[in-house]
């Protein structure tokens, strides 16, 4: 598994650690982890739906926050969960710079 949640770090929230050998299998772990937290079994969801997401950020720490609150997003306004990602992520001017097709169901 790309992710390991992490106890006894917080009582309301949910503590993980997302590792990947590239910064795209980091953000894809960080993304898996987080839907985790809101659907026991990843493997069983479908990808009928898919949506883009574009993020920018002054600094990749930033940026994968901002990613991540995006998904948060599409489930609280679309009861979307996503299950796949496809990513492209790179520094652009001063910023750092994210576009990803998420892949999910209702």
């Amino acid at each position: 598994m790309p992710y390991k949640f992490l106890e006894g770090l917080t009582v309301a929230d949910v503590a993980f650690e997302a590792t990947g050998k590239t910064l795209k299998e980091m953000f894809e772990s960080a993304a898996l982890a987080v839907t985790n937290t809101m659907v026991r079994d990843l493997s069983t969801g479908q990808q009928t739906v898919e949506k883009k997401i574009e993020v920018e950020a002054e600094n990749v720490e930033m940026l994968l926050y901002k990613f991540l609150q995006e998904i948060i997003f599409y489930k609280d306004s679309e009861m979307l969960l996503f299950s796949k990602f496809d990513f492209f992520i790179a520094p652009k001017k001063s910023k750092w710079h994210l576009t990803a097709a998420a892949y999910g169901e209702k």
